[in-house]
């Protein structure tokens, strides 16, 4: 492995940390797609937020009703 894939990989599990922290503390739904197969927190979840966003109409979405 090189040095510059190590940094990434690292800031990939901190990024993920750093977003399951968000979602407990402020109880909001979020989702993240990185780089095949990292999806956090699951496919399953991910498709669910996805799918809820994109059934709002454009005035909700920038207005982050959907939350």
């Amino acid at each position: 492995m090189l040095q510059g894939e190590s940094a990434t990989t690292k800031g990939i599990k901190c990024f993920m940390k750093e977003l399951g922290e968000l979602t407990t503390l402020c109880g909001v739904m979020a989702c993240a797609y990185v780089q095949a197969p990292e999806i956090w927190p699951n496919k399953a979840e991910a498709s669910r937020v996805l799918t809820r966003f994109e059934s709002c109409n454009p005035a909700e979405q920038t207005r982050r009703c959907w939350l």
